[in-house]
């Protein structure tokens, strides 16, 4: 159980070509083919360049993340296969080649110049601050950061591959993704309520739980019974669910006792696999938030 918080506005797998998963615009598309399920860009033309981007979606004042698996076979310029986020005012562009990735500033002059070897894939993440800095990432670890350029003048969008006309490029992408308005980071976690010193389920139902006795205990809680959207506190809901537990004779059991009045039809086993099942039915509609007493804590448990 898990989400991105916040989401990320486009996830693009590469399986196939650009142009069929939402990108605004597609540049020199008959030099991209699919390989393996990558996007495979060969850029052997010094008249056209072969990138894909999304123009006129950059909020100046917000962050914006952009983030791809690459890998870079080739490249006869600094710049030639790039990453770029612009705002119309100020932005950064990282140039990619097979020995090393470089900053590039609005002369597109080299800034810094990072050793790396890009003929293997690496997750490349660019984070741009409003209009104050950008911070690059490389395999999830912070590498660099600086203040923004104006090389973002009078263009706003996202561009990824080879995206210079006149220099050439062979390179393979296996994902990218961009946030619009934030940094997407990956929460493995659930929430439980805390009232009277017990702790009480959220996952479709709300049990009491009872009373804290050790960390391991309370983490078996969040993971068995916790749900990993806080909103639900607030929906209608139609159905309660009982998770169960197999006992020392192998037999599985319901955790706590139905109440058989509540049950409007019938009743459903939910075999997810071999170690989680769990009892449902239908109810008439409740909300969790109102069975709550006026003072509660929203707990959450979570890790990145």
């Amino acid at each position: 159980m898990g989400n991105f918080k916040p989401a990320w506005d486009l996830e693009y797998d590469c399986s196939v070509l650009p142009s069929a998963s939402g990108w605004h615009n597609v540049v020199g598309g008959n030099m991209m083919s699919i390989i393996d399920e990558m996007l495979y860009i060969n850029d052997n033309s010094i008249s056209s360049g072969s990138y894909f981007e999304m123009k006129n979606v950059i909020n100046d004042s917000n962050i914006v993340t952009l983030e791809c698996t690459i890998k870079v076979m080739g490249s006869n310029k600094h710049f030639s296969v790039q990453m770029q986020i612009n705002d119309n005012k100020m932005g950064m562009l990282i140039g990619l080649e097979p020995s090393k990735l470089t900053i590039i500033d609005a002369n597109l002059s080299i800034i810094k110049s990072i050793d790396i070897d890009l003929t293997d894939f690496n997750i490349i993440k660019i984070i741009k601050y409003g209009q104050s800095k950008f911070e690059l990432y490389i395999n999830n670890k912070f590498i660099y950061e600086n203040s923004l350029n104006d090389n973002g003048k009078n263009y706003n969008g996202l561009i990824i591959g080879a995206g210079s006309t006149a220099f050439l490029g062979e390179l393979y992408i296996k994902n990218v993704r961009y946030c619009l308005d934030g940094i997407p980071i990956y929460y493995s976690g659930s929430y439980l309520i805390n009232q009277n010193e017990n702790y009480y389920s959220t996952n479709s139902n709300f049990l009491n739980l009872g009373q804290l006795t050790d960390n391991t205990r309370l983490e078996n809680w969040y993971n068995k019974y916790g749900a990993d959207d806080v909103n639900i506190i607030t929906q209608n809901l139609n159905n309660k669910e009982f998770p169960m537990s197999k006992d020392e004779s192998g037999i599985w059991k319901t955790d706590f006792q139905l109440d058989m009045n509540e049950v409007i039809d019938s009743i459903e086993l939910i075999d997810t696999d071999e170690n989680n099942k769990s009892i449902k039915y239908n109810c008439n509609d409740y909300r969790i938030l109102d069975l709550c007493d006026d003072q509660f804590k929203l707990t959450m448990c979570k890790s990145k």
